[in-house]
């Protein structure tokens, strides 16, 4: 009873440190990834996502003066 005990508390010990490292891992493999994991999950039928305002062309309405 007591080797199942020791067993037990030293897995629930490892555990959050498991946890962290694998949220870690996870996240430095997506931040090194080339694409948007969203768009990538989403396959071929998803829409391409719009461009950010500073890439986007704006087109002023009034004329300079």
């Amino acid at each position: 009873m007591v080797a199942f005990l020791r067993l037990a508390l030293r897995r629930v010990a490892i555990m959050p440190v498991m946890v962290l490292g694998i949220t870690l891992l996870v996240f430095v493999v997506l931040q090194f990834s080339p694409a948007d994991p969203a768009y990538n999950a989403l396959g071929d039928s998803a829409s391409p996502p719009p461009a950010p305002p500073s890439r986007r062309r704006t087109v002023s309405t009034t004329p300079c003066s």
